[in-house]
């Protein structure tokens, strides 16, 4: 007997046959860890790949567990598995087959197992040829009934798993906004309202499953709205140089109300935009300053003015205009301080940022941002958007610890959504945001294009972009957990 064959039996079914089937034991044995209850500690959704059962690992074992029956009728030859998703529904049905092997320690023979059970999230591992037979699609929170000569013996809830150990579930809240292409336009997914909110909560489902395996989902209590894009409301002040003022005035025309501010020489963005603040809210508007982190081309850091009306609606800016004529004048006089009006228009697509503004955002993605935030960081916006400009990308991410004054949002475009079945894009740019992480798994080391952080992978089939390692789990649960300092993650038990 090869050891790879020892490996796989060791971790195997054992039926401790007798006359009662309602007497049955059915446990499970993950890796080389001892034989416990499957009722107990249950079945872990999948990490790994699908390979042949010979060619298994002890560490993929631990998401492969091997089912333990004891005190079946003599001469059963196999089980049948039945899952159901979290609402009761069934979801799949296999058979295993099962082979006479050595016991467990503590278990008397005769003893027979079955090959490594997969978990699997989605009909992509389901049907893959290397594990079609051994393989059960599954809900995190669903449960696992076994059944050996047509009578139930067990029923195990489905979890997830680390070392073996059942997680605690974790729940992230999203708040999905379609931006239409233009006012009273079509959603940004092209359809109407209803259709366009079923694809999203389709799309969010299926990204949900990839994260499964971790013990986290964020397809619970989901809300999804519809909105205009925003008027021009926000006027950053520094725009992208970042420099200090050698003293002049800004100005600009607020709902058609002229409102000035002198900004004194040496005056910094932050300060400069502190002044129209005061300005503003002197001719009767609300300003909100919202400070920018410094982009790595721009001398200071910059500020961003959200200003509303007197209603407390968004308001629209515009440069104010010549006494004499209809020429514009620019925002500010000053020599050296700029100030940039930002706008939203996705007609040629969404502004994007680049390597060196990452942090801080490209002036039109915050004017987008900044109109629809809800004032709750522990909530993740997902900005869903025609297209971004020059058709680069199809989604982006922003972090809390880049320390700008946008985090845990994430904007994605109609390619990104368009592929309900894998849901691939979406689970990325989120996989930012719960790992706090703006890197790729291959940035610094070896390509992994099976791993949902890779930064370049782009294959439909079960081994492509869809994997989550244990300690990509590990760093999603400590840095959004309960413990975080933004807490994204909440216990299930608390939703």
């Amino acid at each position: 007997m090869t050891s790879a064959r020892r490996s796989v039996l060791a971790a195997c079914l054992v039926a401790l046959f007798a006359s009662d089937a309602r007497a049955a034991d059915v446990r499970v044995v993950p890796g080389r860890g001892a034989a416990q209850r499957l009722e107990v500690t249950g079945l872990p959704l999948t990490r790994s790949a699908p390979r042949a059962p010979a060619l298994t690992t002890n560490e993929a074992q631990v998401d492969s567990p091997i089912l333990v029956v004891g005190r079946l009728p003599f001469g059963l030859s196999e089980l049948s598995l039945v899952s159901f998703a979290r609402d009761g529904r069934e979801l799949d049905r296999e058979r295993l087959p099962l082979e006479a092997t050595p016991c467990p320690p503590s278990f008397a023979p005769p003893c027979a197992s079955s090959p490594p059970l997969r978990l699997v999230v989605d009909e992509t591992d389901r049907s893959h040829p290397l594990a079609r037979s051994r393989s059960l699609l599954a809900e995190l929170g669903g449960a696992v009934t076994v059944h050996g000569v047509g009578l139930e013996v067990a029923r195990a809830p489905v979890v997830a798993a680390d070392g073996g150990a059942p997680l605690d579930e974790r729940v992230a809240r999203l708040r999905v906004v379609l931006v239409r292409s233009f006012p009273g336009g079509p959603t940004a997914l092209g359809e109407d309202v209803r259709r366009a909110a079923s694809r999203v909560r389709e799309v969010v489902s299926k990204a949900s499953a990839l994260w499964e395996p971790c013990g986290i989902r964020f397809d619970e209590g989901l809300v999804v709205t519809v909105v205009e894009p925003p008027p021009p409301f926000l006027v950053s002040v520094g725009c992208a140089s970042g420099l200090p003022a050698s003293g002049g005035e800004l100005r600009l025309r607020v709902d058609g109300v002229s409102v000035r501010a002198a900004i004194p020489r040496g005056a910094s963005p932050r300060a400069a935009a502190r002044r129209l603040a005061w300005a503003l809210e002197a001719a009767g508007f609300s300003a909100k300053l919202s400070d920018n982190s410094r982009a790595a081309y721009a001398a200071l850091p910059t500020t961003d003015v959200l200003v509303r009306g007197r209603r407390g609606d968004l308001a629209t800016l515009a440069p104010l205009e010549a006494a004499e004529g209809s020429v514009a004048l620019s925002v500010s006089s000053d020599a050296t301080l700029d100030a940039c009006i930002g706008a939203v228009d996705l007609a040629d697509g969404l502004e994007h940022f680049g390597d060196l503004d990452a942090s801080t955002g490209a002036l039109e993605e915050r004017t987008l941002l900044k109109a629809l935030e809800d004032g709750d960081p522990r909530t993740v916006d997902v900005v869903v958007v025609p297209g971004f400009r020059r058709g680069s990308r199809i989604g982006e991410s922003f972090i809390a610890s880049d320390g700008g004054s946008l985090m845990n949002a994430v904007i994605v475009d109609r390619a990104g959504m368009r592929d309900a079945r894998a849901a691939v894009t979406l689970a990325h740019e989120l996989g930012h945001v719960l790992l706090d992480d703006p890197g790729h798994s291959d940035d610094f080391g070896g390509d992994t294009p099976s791993s949902l952080m890779d930064g370049d992978a782009n294959d439909g089939s079960a081994f492509g972009p869809r994997r989550l390692s244990a300690r990509e789990c590990t760093r999603a649960r400590l840095r959004s957990g309960p413990g975080a300092a933004i807490p994204l993650l909440a216990p299930r038990s608390r939703r």
